[in-house]
């Protein structure tokens, strides 16, 4: 937000970081580790808090002081704000709804265990996932109006193309979903385990599996997994894509750009592991390693 990145670490902090200077604005601790980021509406920041205490605590965005703070189960994936509530799947595998102005509870729904963060429809309702199952849920009250299997264990977020929304599953399914509906479109099959989310360029959906092997998704019928390029090293953070090129964060610390034709055009070595995608700018990326450091690089 103007130039300013805001950021949740593993040493229990929230950062500011000036983007132009790469000067620290402000940092403020709070009681657990932020594993899920932190989510930005008008002039306040929210951040879940995970091992050894979770909170749910809202901040000034100009200088970190806190103007509310909830204890609550541990929370570790991303928050969503929609329609003045602050939505909360925790760790316990409930669904918690809170006032954005103050921290009041507004509902709660018991749903099971996830690693995705829910999705607001637009609709009224909320898309939330378990391990097992699919929801739509009303935004309003938390009452579950539709429930799916899944095909498989998903266990990162989703990506959107167009109106549907795509994941990937540990047992190799990569699905694309009507969410409206809960109905699924398409599904196919790779190789191995599908660990992160998805990335979608125009209408073409990348994925890698947990080894490192590539795959587009073309959206021509019917959906085929054609392999792009095998690295052969352990990926922990999204596809992503830059300019002319595919992105890859792997485990070893390096940022690897691949062409077309799935060769590998040039790296760049952060230190390890790459654990979530870079953000990109208009002028380039800031990239993050695996021991709190910050890149910003400009190009290409």
């Amino acid at each position: 937000r103007d130039s300013i990145l805001y950021a949740g670490a593993m040493d229990r902090r929230v950062y500011a970081i000036d983007l132009t200077t790469g000067d620290q604005v402000w940092d403020k601790r709070l009681p657990g580790a932020i594993i899920g980021g932190v989510a930005l509406s008008g002039d306040t920041v929210y951040v879940g808090t995970d091992r050894p205490s979770g909170h749910l605590r809202a901040l000034h965005l100009r200088d970190g002081k806190t103007i509310w703070d909830r204890r609550t189960p541990r929370l570790s994936i991303p928050l969503l704000l929609v329609d003045g509530l602050v939505i909360a799947h925790a760790n316990d595998g409930i669904m918690y709804a809170f006032r954005s102005w103050d921290g009041e509870m507004e509902w709660n729904q018991e749903l099971g265990i996830s690693m995705t963060a829910p999705i607001d429809l637009g609709d009224g309702h909320l898309l939330a996932t378990t391990l097992d199952s699919v929801f739509r849920l009303s935004v309003g009250d938390g009452r579950i109006v539709q429930r799916m299997q899944a095909p498989g264990s998903v266990t990162s977020h989703w990506a959107q193309i167009g109106p549907h929304v795509v994941a990937g599953t540990s047992n190799g399914t990569v699905f694309r979903l009507d969410p409206r509906e809960l109905t699924i479109r398409w599904e196919v099959q790779v190789d191995s385990e599908v660990l992160v989310s998805p990335t979608v360029v125009g209408d073409t959906i990348f994925i890698i599996t947990r080894p490192g092997d590539v795959y587009r998704i073309d959206p021509v019928p019917p959906p085929t997994a054609v392999l792009v390029a095998s690295l052969e090293l352990p990926v922990l953070a999204p596809l992503w894509r830059f300019d002319r090129w595919l992105m890859v964060g792997g485990a070893d610390g390096v940022l690897r750009a691949i062409g077309r034709d799935g060769a590998e055009d040039w790296k760049l070595a952060l230190w390890p592991p790459i654990a979530v995608p870079p953000i990109v700018l208009d002028d380039g990326f800031v990239a993050f390693g695996g021991v709190g450091d910050i890149h910003r690089m400009v190009g290409p």
